[in-house]
């Protein structure tokens, strides 16, 4: 069933390997409450539909965090943890808020298996990027949409045709790469936006395609 964060401040704690099947709400109005996750997570439902959950924080390195809903926090914060992913188990879902690594180079963005759009920002300059956003695998062409700034140490395409789209003139800082040889297509939409380093390897492997406009 579903769970309600229901005062200002309200904290909820969950264990290594459990699923919340259903949603995850925020009823005090407002953008509050934090959710502490100690390991590997999965919620069914969407979180924070009704007023944003705050905070959730990744306690545990090397867990897999993962949403099948769209969800609305104001900070998804990786603590450090350069392992630990957020997986998006549903297709074509929204994560509407800011992602934080809390260290260096740390958290993954798992859009493998179904395209994912997140509004804010990613990472953060100098030594809070995250690790990695992984797009795409053998049997899946995902778009991993990105509508703010982005910081992470390797964007990776993994087929042929997956691709990251800019949902606004934003800058992506990365090292883009493909997984093997013409993998991946980044699609600046309708918009002007800024890459700062290298995309593919002179001599390794090539992206397929960058669609501009």
């Amino acid at each position: 069933g579903d769970l309600s964060i229901g005062s200002t401040g309200g904290i909820v704690a969950f264990a290594d390997g459990v699923t919340l099947t259903g949603a995850l709400n925020n009823t005090s109005g407002g953008a509050t409450g934090t959710i502490n996750a100690s390991g590997a997570l999965t919620v069914t439902g969407a979180i924070g539909a009704s007023n944003a959950i705050s905070t959730f924080n990744v306690k545990a390195n090397n867990k897999v965090i993962t949403f099948n809903d769209n969800a609305s926090i104001t900070s998804f914060n990786f603590g450090g943890n350069a392992g630990s992913s957020l997986l998006f188990g549903g297709a074509n879902k929204t994560f509407t808020g800011a992602i934080v690594a809390g260290g260096s180079n740390a958290g993954i963005i798992d859009a493998s298996t179904n395209s994912a759009t997140i509004t804010g920002d990613i990472g953060a300059s100098g030594a809070n990027a995250i690790a990695n956003i992984k797009i795409g695998d053998a049997n899946n062409a995902t778009t991993f949409t990105a509508n703010g700034d982005v910081y992470s140490q390797n964007v990776t395409f993994n087929n042929a045709n997956a691709t990251y789209k800019f949902g606004a003139a934003k800058t992506l800082t990365t090292t883009v790469v493909a997984g093997t040889n013409n993998y991946g297509v980044i699609d600046t939409g309708a918009f002007s936006p800024t890459i700062v380093g290298s995309v593919g390897s002179n001599g390794g492997n090539a992206i397929n395609q960058i669609k501009i406009g």
